[in-house]
């Protein structure tokens, strides 16, 4: 019997349940396809040999394409013979289509054991005709294939050497950016420096192409390695086949796979998984009826299978026993933590292994965020130049830490904390080790607890990808303590949640268990096999925390600045979110209530969405790494990286202020503020006064001077949330910098192309593309919320900027297609799609910049509401982009032309575009699109980021309008036993607040309980029996009764000073009003209201 027991680190962990057949999108179950083409052979036969060699001694194939009339090409019969592809380049280098068939004839006859029917276009320009003689032609625009490419003669890749990817990492982040996606990277090489041929293109270096190898070798568990043909057979086989069950007994389950295509050409292999039949232990797999290799992991078995060739069956060898089935009983209702529970199992069937209890956490996080990390100590060089410094545990570099790790000084009582960024379930950790120079022999995991750790892991070994959990804890700190090594180099740590936790082992008939949950949560018991198949669970189970709020600590709802969706604090001064009167509409800007897409068609918790968003924060803003895009220059400036570009943009730099506004980070808005500033706006007397260069160098040289008005526009706008969030009174006048540069954007004098102008058009009411381009528009850069805003707080210009939101609402439903709704990068002021003269690409297409319409209708529609047309063009371009399968992100407008790939940036802008679309299932597909999508990293990660981390703020209901302050109304109604108000009766006292009338009120209702007699009336202020000294700063209570203890609370209902006996020390305290809470030795409480003041 061929069979081979896999590990589980042998195939994803999600792959360990039983499930349905399926056909893995890659072969052998990998995330992405990765080949290496080289063309011009046989010129560059030297090269290539080489190049061969290499990947000879990985097992990786290549593909290498052949000018037929260069010369004798039958030297690479000797590659053919170890499996590397031999493709066409036509027989002269050109685009004749006369030549497809003979270049594919002469090498048909010169090269045996495989068939030529892949090309590579000379000079990349595709050939008509094509896909008559081949199944794929390659071109080299740079973007990643999608898995289902849509025009197979297109199919796409990245040139290498010094005129494209020329260094071991450029080309990694390539393979990472396709992994992410699960998509197909192809590579175009021609020579290989100290070995190309003359006049050879573009050369790569040695060591570049080594380390490729190395870096896919070192991670064979994530990528396929195929030749251009293969991954193309496999690619059309996979989407044409059909994989079905066909019969099924006692002893023999068959199934059939078939494709319907030339089984003369398309017979590749493709990779297979069956559910093992229940209670199944000895068998074989066949295909027409020869016995085949497979593999089992968890309860799935896996194989390799071709097309039509032939029935599958899996065979019993031996006696069947079935899985039992277990009754978990629960006790009923609500539990609470910190209490125990029965749990009780029945067993129906005979145990054939033994099973496990588990509490799995409903909800529960995987990722939990650290702010900071330090080190005992960080292993530095004897010059004192280099050093393994801690920060690097943050981040995985993809080797197992031989690039970058946290290395010690000593081998023993050495130790990393990290800081979390709230207190938060702690669960377990992920470590990876590098070896190399030894070995960790015992640690442990250790937790904060009210200021001393506490062990809740021991270890001796840690190695690669090492895991571990523990029971649930609730911290703010954990750190990774070394007792004892030979050598201390750590890769990485994560601090994990926790979703399952083991109860109880070795499960074998009926029985029971106590069980004591610590954490407040919600979720199920279950048993289970070891290889994870569930054989029994319980009906849900919510745990509350019954002596209190079941939020954990350190949470707080958006108004305090927190990553979180709802507003459920009272307003108290400062920038306001809630509702306004000033104009009609259903957006939030008049209700006050901001949408949390996450909750509401995902189910995600609070919890959830404030770890999702806080680490995208940290991955953005965090450590200097490949993915954070915010660089500090000294202490007080900062700047957003175009990575991929090595500049700063206006774009990027009013992008990050905004995601720095919204989330409460007010040094590092005043950082990137200082460095645009400083850099990028133009001083007084410049004909651009108030404008910004949009493209800088690092150290603040003008790259571009003119300028790109959707910066301006965000500037403007995060200005003006600083101001209301914080106020102006601190060393930057947010307010006045804001009032500034929207004056200023309209004070310019051309009025034509080619002068300076302002960049909005004076007749048309919409944005320009520039200051010296006064007669087009980026609809990109339409921003109709935005508008809304400027019109309302003004200084100047008010009627104009009253017009502008209502055109730029009709610009974008204009360049919105009729059909696709897709929308051009540039346009006419008719929406007619623009490609300047000076334009060096398409720029009438759907492109580059265009991808953030989709966010701009969204976020429109979410604040206001006012333009139901908006409806229509989501749903036009949200179901183009579902009908396309997500596969390409550039076309013409009308749909046609795919190319290149569905990025992070459109998978955010796209969601965003939900908040205007009707169509419940298309909304939920495209926020769990959006949710799934990693956050991109690597050279490219700059613009596709911020767009991803805008759209995730406004998803999650965090991309709020910070409106000026605005005056509450304190209002406090007192009674005996019960209190009449707004025709509601209230007989226990309480506080909230209402936004009644446009007004904002914080109600206190104070009920004084008739029965008490406790207070006697005093001279002091006349009857109050509660009043506050200004001299002493004391509130004092006078009663006839022993005052026990008198307790402090604001209007919101928050405690604040708390004192036994009859007074309270208050001078530390605001003016204004606040209750008070009497309660006497005898048992009897009062409350009351008191004003401070100064």
């Amino acid at each position: 019997m061929k069979t081979q027991l896999l590990t589980i680190g042998a195939l994803a962990l999600s792959l360990l349940t039983a499930s349905a057949q399926e056909i893995a999108t890659w072969a052998g179950w990998k995330k992405a396809a990765v080949t290496y083409t080289f063309d011009d052979a046989p010129n560059e036969w030297q090269s290539h040999n080489w190049a061969a060699t290499e990947m000879n001694k990985y097992g990786f194939p290549g593909t290498f394409y052949i000018v037929t009339n260069w010369g004798n090409f039958s030297n690479y019969q000797t590659l053919a013979s170890k499996g590397h592809e031999i493709g066409s380049h036509t027989v002269s280098h050109s685009g004749n289509s006369s030549e497809l068939a003979s270049s594919q004839n002469a090498i048909n006859s010169t090269i045996s054991g495989q068939k030529c029917i892949t090309i590579a276009y000379p000079n990349c320009n595709v050939i008509a005709n094509t896909l008559q003689y081949y199944i794929g032609g390659r071109i080299c625009g740079g973007q990643t294939n999608s898995k289902s490419p849509n025009d197979f003669s297109r199919l796409d890749s990245y040139i290498c050497g010094n005129q494209g990817k020329n260094s071991t990492s450029a080309i990694t982040q390539i393979f990472q950016g396709a992994a992410n996606s699960g998509g197909w990277a192809v590579l175009l090489i021609h020579g290989i420096q100290g070995m190309q041929a003359n006049g050879s293109y573009s050369p790569l270096g040695q060591d570049a192409f080594k380390g490729s190898l190395d870096f896919l070798n070192q991670n064979k568990s994530t990528y396929w390695v195929a030749t251009f043909r293969d991954a193309i057979l496999y690619i059309k086989e996979r989407d044409a086949a059909s994989l079905k069950k066909t019969a099924e007994s006692d002893s023999e389950v068959s199934y059939s796979l078939t494709d319907n295509l030339d089984d003369n050409v398309y017979n590749y292999p493709l990779s297979i998984k069956v559910p093992v039949p229940d209670g199944w232990s000895d068998f074989i797999v066949t295909q027409n009826e020869e016995e085949i290799e497979f593999s089992i992991s968890g309860d799935d078995v896996y194989f390799e299978a071709v097309p039509d060739g032939g029935t599958i069956s899996l065979v019993s060898a031996g006696s069947i026993v079935p899985d039992p089935a277990f009754t978990i009983t629960v006790p009923d209702g609500d539990w609470c933590k910190d209490s125990s529970y029965t749990v009780n199992w029945a067993m129906s069937g005979e145990a054939k292994d033994e099973y496990s209890l588990y509490w799995e956490v409903a909800g529960a996080s995987d990722a939990i965020s650290v702010s900071s990390v330090s080190a005992s100590s960080e292993w530095t060089n004897e010059e004192g130049n280099f050093s393994w410094a801690v920060d690097n545990i943050l981040t995985d570099d993809g080797a197992h830490g031989e690039n970058s790790r946290w290395g010690a000084q000593t081998n023993e009582n050495e130790y990393v904390v990290l800081n979390l960024s709230k207190t938060q379930t702690v669960g377990g950790v992920e470590i990876d080790e590098f070896t190399e120079y030894g070995t960790v022999s015992s640690f442990e995991i250790q937790v904060d607890e009210g200021g001393s750790w506490k062990t809740v892991y021991e270890g001796t070994e840690i190695g690669e990808n090492f895991k571990a959990s523990f029971a649930p804890v609730s911290t703010s700190k954990v750190r990774f303590f070394v007792k004892a090594a030979s050598g201390i180099n750590i890769n990485y740590v994560y601090v994990t949640g926790l979703s399952s936790m083991l109860l109880s082992e070795n499960i074998k008939a009926n029985g029971s268990y106590k069980f004591t949950p610590t954490i407040a949560s919600a979720g199920i018991l279950s048993i289970k096999k070891p290889s994870g198949k569930t054989l029994g669970s319980s009906g849900n189970i919510v745990i509350a925390n019954c002596g209190g709020s079941t939020e954990e600590p350190g949470s707080a709802g958006s108004g305090s600045g927190s990553a979180g969706g709802a507003d459920n604090e009272c307003y108290t001064g400062g920038g306001y979110t809630g509702p306004s009167c000033d104009g009609e509409g259903s957006g939030a800007y008049f209700t006050g209530v901001y949408r949390n897409l996450f909750s509401e068609y995902l189910g995600k918790t609070q919890e959830e969405v404030d770890a999702k968003i806080e680490s995208l924060w940290n991955h953005f803003f965090g450590g200097q790494n490949n993915k954070t895009v915010y660089y500090t220059v000294g202490s007080d400036m900062a700047y957003i990286l175009d990575t991929g570009n090595n500049d700063v943009r206006t774009e990027g730099m009013s992008y990050g202020m905004m995601i720095c506004v919204q989330l409460d980070k007010k040094e590092e808005f005043d950082k990137l503020w200082r460095w645009a500033k400083k850099y990028m706006q133009y001083k007084s007397g410049d004909q651009r006064e108030g404008l910004f260069a949009w493209q800088l160098e690092t150290n603040g040289t003008v790259k571009g001077s003119s300028c790109a008005p959707d910066g301006e526009a965000y500037f403007i706008t995060a200005l003006f949330f600083a101001s209301h969030r914080w106020g102006n009174d601190g060393e930057i006048d947010y307010g006045a910098e804001a009032q500034y540069i929207l004056k200023e954007i309209l004070d310019k004098p051309g009025r034509q192309n080619g002068t300076v102008s302002p960049i909005f058009n004076l007749d048309s009411y919409l944005i320009n593309f520039g200051e010296t381009s006064y007669g087009f528009t980026d609809p990109s850069y339409n921003l109709p919320g935005f508008l809304e805003l400027w019109a309302r707080w003004t200084d100047t210009n008010k009627d104009f900027w009253s017009k502008t939101a209502k055109a730029s609402r009709d610009l974008l439903y204009k360049s919105s297609h009729s059909t696709t709704g897709l929308f051009p990068d540039y346009s006419q002021f008719d929406g007619t799609p623009y490609r300047p003269d000076w334009c060096g690409y398409e720029s009438d297409y759907y492109k580059y910049d265009a991808i953030r319409c989709p966010m701009n209708v969204g976020m429109d529609y979410h604040w206001f509401g006012t333009d139901e047309r908006q409806k229509d063009m989501m749903s036009r371009i949200l179901n183009f982009f579902k009908k396309d399968g997500y596969q390409h992100g550039y076309f013409q407008v009308n749909g046609s032309n795919p190319s290149g790939g569905y990025s992070e940036g459109m998978a955010g802008a796209n969601g965003v575009g939900v908040f205007a679309l009707e169509d419940e299932a298309l909304a939920k597909e495209y926020i769990n699109k959006m949710w799934s999508t990693p956050a991109p990293t690597g050279t490219y990660r700059y613009y596709n980021g911020m767009v991803y981390m805008l759209s995730f703020l406004h998803a999650s209901g965090n991309f709020k309008i910070w409106k000026p302050e605005i005056e509450v109304n304190d209002v406090v109604m007192e009674g005996k036993g019960s209190v009449e108000y707004n025709g509601k009766t209230y007989t226990e006292s309480t506080t909230f607040c209402e936004f009644v009338d446009c007004e904002y009120n914080n109600v206190s209702i104070i009920i004084d309980e008739e029965s008490t007699g406790i207070f006697d009336a005093t001279d002091n202020n006349a009857s109050d029996f509660c009043y506050f000294d200004k001299e002493t700063g004391v509130i004092s209570v006078k009663s006839a009764d022993v005052v026990e203890n008198v307790t402090l609370c604001d209007l919101n209902g928050r405690l604040l000073l708390s004192e036994d006996g009859s007074e309270v020390e208050a001078s530390g305290l605001s003016e204004g009003i606040y209750i008070v809470r009497v309660q006497t030795v005898s048992g009897k409480v009062q409350y009351s209201k008191v004003s401070v003041s100064k």
